[in-house]
């Protein structure tokens, strides 16, 4: 059941940009919950916002270091806030 979840996860959630090894551990999360196969595209539809709310998060540091590294070209100074 794991691979069936993990194949719908990244089917639906690819452009996320989750990790293989993310993945893996939301689709074991969901084989303890999901018992049949027809129960698969509504269980990855309940973590939609979950991993929405996670890629957001892990993508607001990065973001900030582009805007940060863009307000430092052309200057000579170490610190760049």
């Amino acid at each position: 059941m794991k691979e069936k979840i993990s194949a719908a996860l990244t089917a639906r959630y690819k452009e996320l940009g989750f990790e293989e090894k993310a993945i893996s551990e939301v689709a074991h999360y969901l084989a303890k919950k999901v018992i049949y196969e027809e129960d698969i595209d509504g269980a990855i539809q309940d973590v939609k916002g979950l991993l929405e709310v996670f890629q957001r998060s892990a993508s607001t540091p990065i973001r900030c270091a582009v805007i940060n590294h863009s307000k430092c070209i052309g200057q000579t100074s170490i610190s760049c806030k």
